[in-house]
């Protein structure tokens, strides 16, 4: 392996290790959400009860019937009662 492709790789985990985030959902109803990363963004829902595997990365807006909750940290979020808030 060549000293560009060692580096790239340890690039690529290290940054998906940071992004990494999972949007929980602890309600017992489902939320249509929208979720803005960068320039782009994606019309959704999550179920009753579910967990969205890197639904919740870092820096992203998830925006539903609670308003906008920007992702500040790198554990991810929970939706419950009604409101969003980090994962601790």
């Amino acid at each position: 392996m060549s000293m560009k492709s060692l580096v790239l790789a340890i690039v690529g985990l290290a940054s998906s290790s940071v992004f990494a985030g999972d949007l929980r959902n602890a309600d017992s109803v489902s939320y249509n959400i929208k979720v803005s990363c960068g320039a782009g963004s994606t019309s959704t829902s999550i179920g009753s009860n579910t967990t969205q595997s890197s639904g919740a990365k870092k820096g992203c807006t998830i925006e539903g019937p609670w308003g906008k909750f920007k992702v500040e940290g790198d554990k991810g979020a929970e939706i419950k009662n009604g409101k969003i808030s980090e994962k601790k």
